[in-house]
């Protein structure tokens, strides 16, 4: 090996092409939408976050009440809603920080192709850390850690679904090539 191919090898400008940093940009992208979007809605008041939730706990009662699954009077059905509130909450928290995981996951991986798991997930938690810390601005809310771990674990829960189920396609592919190697007979 000479010189100059001993220098290309380890010269990382040259990966950087245009072509390269407008594909990092686009798959960025998904991930600003997600920031803002969580953004908008730690930035409501608690009162229309609250009413942003009874409006999915109420489309659960009422997908329970008309699959008949169980009957409900009106006491019933006001007390499933007091309980289904919290966890319809936290569960979006998890959900919203599960999908922003994956954005990051997607941008950095575009950029260091190595293992970006790791740096997603914390990227993840600094936007959590940022997001509790921007609510306490915020008329009626306050900034947790707790929800600051229940956002994390629903990054994390998302990142290791992601890393399995990139793991089963790559198994999956792994096995197909064997079988086209195979000689016909």
């Amino acid at each position: 090996m000479d010189n100059k191919d001993k220098k290309t090898q380890y010269d990382w400008r040259h990966s950087l092409t245009r072509e390269h940093i407008g594909t990092v940009f686009l798959t960025c992208i998904p991930a600003i939408v997600m920031m803002v979007v969580i953004f908008c809605f730690s930035a409501s008041p608690a009162d229309e976050s609250s009413r942003t939730s009874s409006v999915v706990v109420d489309f659960i009662i009422d997908s329970v009440k008309r699959l008949n699954i169980v009957s409900l009077d009106a006491h019933e059905t006001a007390l499933l809603a007091e309980r289904l509130s919290f966890p319809v909450r936290k569960l979006a928290h998890m959900t919203e920080f599960g999908v922003l995981s994956w954005c990051m996951f997607l941008c950095i991986y575009n950029i260091v192709r190595w293992y970006p798991y790791i740096p997603a997930f914390f990227c993840t938690f600094f936007y959590a850390c940022t997001d509790e810390f921007h609510q306490t601005f915020v008329t009626g809310r306050a900034g947790r850690i707790t929800d600051v771990l229940i956002d994390s674990t629903g990054a994390f829960i998302a990142l290791l679904a992601l890393h399995f189920i990139l793991r089963l396609r790559s198994i999956k592919n792994r096995k197909m090539g064997d079988k086209q190697d195979l000689p016909k007979a």
